[in-house]
């Protein structure tokens, strides 16, 4: 029945409450009031409403401050709380979000507003569970008691907020992802106290795999453990412990998780879900704890953003537009510190010159279109043809060039390997298909020895030879003290 529900309604100005209770009481519920936020706690705690109609402006303690002591407590952390204010600012109705309201209500209001309001957050919902077991029996409502724990609430928001300004100058000075990422797992443990944490990143499949991890990392399947996926769906935190960990959560997950309870906060970029951060937790999580946390997450999620387009500028500052390659200036700087490496640890390194061969005759007669096309397809087949491990770059014009690791006496029949590959590609040209050729010089460095400089001359002049030579070649600088020629490797077909 409806005179079973119970509400509390807490305004200083009593023509305000008497009005309220006239409504309530005319929708056939009981109404107790209150004058000030103090007393509201206190009324709330020992009688345990249905729902709360809460003021804004009163003496003792605001309404945003009891609303989210309310909500704080687990013995009231369910009661409905509707919030009441002159305000109609959309900051004031985020911030009454922030604080836990339910709903937020501006005056003056229709009394059929209030009572529609009221009935639809009280559908379907239980009366509050200890009301008939004496709540206040076992909690302290004193006015110090309530004072103090607002103390100790702006304490703990303002020991937050310290955190957070930490946090994201810290994340503001890492250009890297994982340097991020890190920032953010070290502050769960050091600054917040937790026992651990994961972060897992969403991939192109939709998988959420997990990053900067002590182990093998993890990768979850929201399609075979829903549980993720509805946390990233809906942007809500979601609290598994017990029982439920282990039902919704692969075994995998669960071994990671040294405590009885794994927070999962959603982490967004640009409104979109991009990934997950796992939080350990051996005690209660309240609701601020869990607001926290999503307002750590929510940065994180700038900052990770911020990372990602470093690193999409980083690329395209050191990728050749056209072909996808490594760009000049980017072999220059490695070929340098790879040389450096070859000295360090005594290695070979290789390099490789390609030029095609009569590009100018061949754009002449077909256009640059169909120049560029060529360009791209032979840059495709020299990257497919070379190791991962190796480096491919555009050279300029039409030449382009290979660093290759560790590689001595084996790099003549890399440098066929590519030569041969690129002599069956064929480029669209109008009706037509037409193949290219391409032109190699090769040297090597013996423990860094010759430099970068020098490599490249000889590289180059084992090129001029193999154009000398009739193109379509591969020839490898092997110059005897005093001989001052390029030894050519075999011909091609």
């Amino acid at each position: 029945m409806a005179g079973e529900r119970l509400i509390l309604v807490v305004d200083d100005e009593p023509d305000i409450l008497s009005l309220h209770r006239v409504i309530l009481e005319g929708e056939g519920w009981q109404v107790i009031t209150s004058g000030d936020g103090v007393d509201a706690i206190q009324k709330a705690i020992d009688r345990l409403p249905d729902l709360i109609v809460l003021d804004v402006m009163m003496p003792r303690m605001n309404g945003y401050q009891v609303c989210r002591l309310l909500k704080n407590d687990p013995l009231t952390a369910a009661i409905p709380i509707v919030i009441c204010s002159v305000h109609s600012l959309e900051s004031e109705k985020r911030y009454a979000r922030t604080s836990g309201a339910d709903e937020y209500l501006v005056k003056p209001f229709d009394p059929g507003d209030l009572a529609r309001l009221v009935r639809g957050l009280l559908a379907g919902r239980p009366a509050p569970a200890g009301r008939a077991h004496g709540a206040a029996a076992r909690h302290p409502t004193s006015t110090d008691s309530i004072l103090s724990d607002v103390n100790a609430l702006l304490d703990r928001r303002l020991m937050e907020l310290t955190i957070l300004q930490h946090l994201v100058a810290a994340m503001a000075g890492a250009q890297h992802l994982d340097g991020v990422l890190g920032i953010v797992l070290q502050s769960i443990v050091t600054d917040l106290g937790y026992p651990g944490g994961m972060i897992f990143l969403a991939g192109e499949d939709g998988l959420l795999e997990e990053r900067v991890a002590q182990r093998e990392p993890l990768v979850l399947d929201p399609a075979r453990h829903p549980v993720f996926g509805r946390t990233l769906a809906e942007h809500r935190v979601v609290i598994l412990g017990g029982e439920e960990l282990v039902r919704e959560a692969p075994p995998e997950f669960c071994a990671r998780i040294s405590t009885s309870t794994a927070i999962l906060v959603p982490i967004q970029a640009k409104s979109q879900p991009i990934g997950l951060l796992v939080v350990e937790s051996a005690g209660a999580v309240d609701r601020d704890k869990r607001d926290f946390l999503q307002t750590l997450a929510n940065q994180s999620g700038l900052a990770i953003e911020n990372a990602n387009l470093y690193a999409r500028t980083l690329q395209l500052s050191i990728t050749d537009g056209l072909t996808g390659l490594y760009n000049y200036r980017h072999f220059c700087e490695r070929l340098e510190s790879e040389i450096a490496r070859a000295r360090r640890y005594r290695l070979p390194l290789g390099l490789l010159l390609v030029d095609i061969d009569r590009f100018k005759s061949f754009n002449d007669r077909f256009g640059h279109l169909v120049g560029d096309e060529a360009l791209k397809a032979v840059a495709r087949c020299i990257r497919s043809n070379s190791r991962d491990v190796d480096l491919v770059a555009r050279y300029g014009g039409e030449e382009f060039c290979v660093i290759l690791q560790e590689i001595g006496e084996g790099i003549r029949a890399h440098a066929e390997r590519i030569r041969e590959a690129v002599a069956a590609v064929r480029v669209a040209a109008g009706d037509a298909f037409e193949g290219v050729t391409v032109s190699i010089g090769a040297a090597v460095s013996l423990g860094g020895e010759p430099g970068a400089r020098e490599l490249i001359r000889r590289a180059d002049a084992a090129l001029y030879r193999a154009k000398e030579e009739g193109r379509n070649r591969a020839s490898v600088w092997d110059q005897a003290p005093g001989s001052g020629a390029a030894a050519p490797g075999r011909a091609g077909p």
